[in-house]
């Protein structure tokens, strides 16, 4: 039976990482009304290392999930009055 041999350093670094839980990604159709009802903050967060305390945390959210541009909300989802 083949043995599998890793460097002590490959160990040590996989040991070290930190745990993060993986959580399932919303739908799309969730997703989309989450943007146009500028509710981003109860969508999963997407990174590690961000704090959901951190000033661009809306900012960055609302990047990642919606996009830098608005217009591609599908029609028959509401959206907010400005």
């Amino acid at each position: 039976m083949p043995r599998l041999l890793l460097p002590l350093g490959l160990i040590t670094l996989l040991l070290s990482l930190p745990s993060v839980p993986v959580r399932a990604m919303p739908s799309e159709r969730a997703v989309a009304l989450a943007c146009a009802q500028r509710r981003v903050r109860e969508l999963p967060i997407p990174f590690a290392d961000l704090d959901p305390n951190h000033w661009a945390f809306e900012a960055v959210m609302t990047l990642y999930y919606c996009g830098a541009y608005r217009g591609g909300i599908p029609r028959d989802l509401p959206v907010p009055a400005p």
